[in-house]
């Protein structure tokens, strides 16, 4: 879905992310086409994080996915209803 996210994955560690990803399908979460996946979910996590001082959560999606590229479609209500169910 976003741009090439593997300098993120090498740096939180692909044994982390595959362990909450084969939890996440455990616990009935199928990824699709539109939903984001674990590695997306915690880049804007991070990213959430890193800008904390910023109110808009809008503001924080326009700066995090310019950094990865216009391909990037990634809504904060879309956001918000995946983070419900990433329960890690």
């Amino acid at each position: 879905m976003i741009g090439s996210l593997e300098w993120v994955k090498q740096w939180i560690g692909e044994d982390l992310i595959n362990k909450i990803d084969k939890q996440r399908r455990k616990c009935g979460e199928v990824q699709r086409d539109r939903q984001l996946g674990t590695l997306e979910m915690m880049w804007l996590f991070l990213g959430i994080a890193a800008h904390s001082g910023i109110n808009s959560l809008y503001e924080i999606f326009d700066q995090m996915l310019e950094e990865v590229g216009p391909k990037a479609k990634v809504t904060v209500p879309a956001f918000c209803e995946r983070r419900k169910l990433f329960s890690l």
